[in-house]
């Protein structure tokens, strides 16, 4: 590898290095108004070289810590941006839910949906159909809002990269 080529692949994966954890915070800034896990859950990648002039860094979400970090960032059920746009069940095993609720009573009718108030005084269901969540996101921004600022430090790395390694040529204008 010549001197050039190691000097620019180093400025240039130390740039996407600081370029993606910059991208990582405005993401968790972005996440703040939502659960602690959503931010909680965003990674930055180590940046690569694939040694032909190409790099790439992820800054990613783990979906295993933040289930529902996809849902709020692209929404939903009836607010869905991506896949098909409907109600969907919970409980999809049948196993039932029950939490505190003021749109029923003991009075309440009971049926397929609502089996009544608990002892605790909690509403009890079989399933509710779930309108889902509106779209809220917060790593789609980050990455729009840094495009221009990581190619401005991509050319700086390079032009550093390259007085790093020319030497330095002086023009002399005849008259």
């Amino acid at each position: 590898m010549s001197e050039f080529s190691s000097s620019f692949e180093k400025k240039i994966l130390q740039t996407l290095n600081r370029m993606a954890e910059r991208v990582a915070e405005d993401a968790k800034s972005n996440a703040a108004s939502l659960p602690n896990v959503v931010a909680d859950a965003i990674e930055v990648g180590k940046a690569t070289s694939s040694g032909n002039g190409e790099f790439s860094v992820s800054v990613r979400v783990d979906t295993d810590k933040a289930k529902m970090a996809a849902a709020y960032e692209f929404g939903s059920g009836e607010h869905a941006t991506r896949g098909e746009a409907k109600k969907y069940r919970i409980p999809s095993d049948g196993t039932g839910l029950a939490f505190f609720w003021d749109k029923v009573d003991a009075s309440s009718p009971t049926g397929r949906k609502f089996r009544g108030i608990l002892p605790d005084g909690r509403a009890g269901f079989t399933f509710v159909e779930h309108p889902g969540v509106a779209p809220r996101p917060y790593l789609t921004p980050a990455l729009k809002s840094n495009v221009e600022i990581t190619k401005l430090q991509l050319k700086r790395a390079f032009g550093e990269a390259f007085k790093e390694v020319t030497p330095k040529i002086v023009l002399i204008k005849a008259k």
